[in-house]
């Protein structure tokens, strides 16, 4: 995530905290792939509407949409 293509984002929340997000996002991933509803990860949106739990939407192949905020990343599963 870079400050052009995410200006927004930055504004909101500033460089230290986007570089926590964006190290969050492949643990985010793989954590919805090893779903039993999930074949393969599509892609990756996130929402800031809880701006201290960003929640990482991730798409899977069969349609299957799931969600995984922060604080599931670092929940023991």
């Amino acid at each position: 995530m870079t400050r052009d293509q995410w200006p927004s984002w930055y504004e909101d929340f500033g460089a230290p905290r986007i570089s926590q997000i964006s190290a969050e996002q492949r643990p985010a991933a793989i954590r919805a792939a090893r779903e039993p509803k999930c074949d393969s990860v599509e892609s990756l949106a996130m929402d800031r509407s809880t701006p201290t739990d960003i929640g990482f939407d991730v798409d899977c192949k069969n349609g299957q949409r799931i969600r995984i905020y922060e604080t599931d990343l670092r929940s023991v599963s």
